[in-house]
């Protein structure tokens, strides 16, 4: 047995015991609601406080039993000991925390995230249960504001209502080419719009704001797919199926593989072999040219960069 008097020998205090995880039950608890399996790891221990019964299959926690208040329950193992605490009330009223609008366009709002506790039942227009969730479906109502309710079962239930607007989508807008520029039409008076493009070449289909709000024309400079975004005063939005350009403006076709560049790392890439790249600012100011290696410029960004590659191909493109 080491008698702790070598100062050149290490000696290992640390807890070598078991490690104990709790399932606790709910924090909150009607006095009138049913009983709750205890559980723990290990599970060789026994459990105490108000409430805790050894039951045949094992041990429950009995909010009738426990009374009114917060208990504190332990679970003991090995000398090991840890706690739950449980409220117990007379009543679990729910509460609902939904959102204050919904557009119509973007499709169903599932409800039980929004409701405390959970297990009750909902009612009010345009709700639809389904078989593991609830949702609300906008494409039921017209534009306007809705009542739901979500109701607890039992001697401690209740019932709960909020109200939640439904916002009108703006239709959706097309994208037509008219004298070698991109037009966006069927915008509504007061909407505004969005020009986004899609980049197959990279990874997942990247989709990027153009940086470019409200023109209804945009001048196409690289072969890729458009779309345009209409957003309304509820900042509902809708957008255009997309539109593909190539050489010819509106051709889809791919044909031959066009120059595509993306940025990784700090560094400019492409499909092809990079001759050099020229870098500007969103004012227009040039900010370098260089040779390889394609470096982005420092700062926050974002840039413009014109790309040359060694067929003598030119691309410009918005990049962080």
């Amino acid at each position: 047995m080491p008698g702790f008097d070598d100062p050149y020998e290490v000696y290992n205090f640390a807890w070598d015991g078991p490690s104990v995880t709790l399932d606790c039950p709910p924090a909150v608890m009607c006095i009138s609601g049913m009983a709750v399996n205890l559980s723990a790891t290990p599970d060789n221990g026994s459990w105490s406080g108000p409430g805790t019964i050894a039951g045949f299959a094992g041990w429950l926690f009995d909010p009738s039993a426990a009374g009114l208040g917060t208990h504190t329950l332990t679970y003991t193992t090995d000398g090991v000991s840890e706690n739950c605490n449980v409220t117990v009330t007379e009543s679990l009223s729910p509460t609902l925390d939904l959102p204050l609008g919904w557009c119509q366009g973007d499709g169903p709002l599932i409800l039980d995230p929004y409701a405390t506790p959970p297990g009750g039942n909902w009612t009010g227009s345009g709700v639809l249960a389904l078989a593991d969730y609830v949702i609300l479906d906008p494409i039921f109502l017209a534009p306007g504001t809705y009542a739901v309710t979500y109701t607890t079962e039992g001697d401690c239930g209740g019932t709960a209502t909020a109200n939640l607007s439904i916002y009108p989508s703006p239709e959706p807008p097309n994208v037509t080419a008219l004298s070698g520029l991109l037009y966006a039409g069927n915008i509504a008076d007061g909407d505004s719009i969005e020009w986004w493009i899609q980049i197959p070449d990279l990874p997942n289909d990247t989709l990027f704001a153009l940086g470019y709000p409200d023109p209804v024309y945009v001048f196409p400079s690289w072969d890729d797919f458009y779309f345009v975004e209409a957003i309304n005063s509820y900042g509902c939005s809708t957008f255009s199926s997309a539109f593909y350009v190539d050489g010819t403006i509106g051709v889809a076709s791919l044909g031959a593989e066009p120059l595509r560049l993306w940025i990784s790392g700090g560094q400019l890439n492409a499909n092809a072999p990079l001759v050099q790249a020229t870098w500007l600012d969103m004012a227009g100011r040039q900010l370098r040219q260089s040779a390889a290696p394609f470096r982005r410029p420092a700062g926050p960004g974002p840039f413009v960069v014109w790309a040359e590659d060694n067929l003598g191909r030119t691309h410009r493109m918005r990049l962080p």
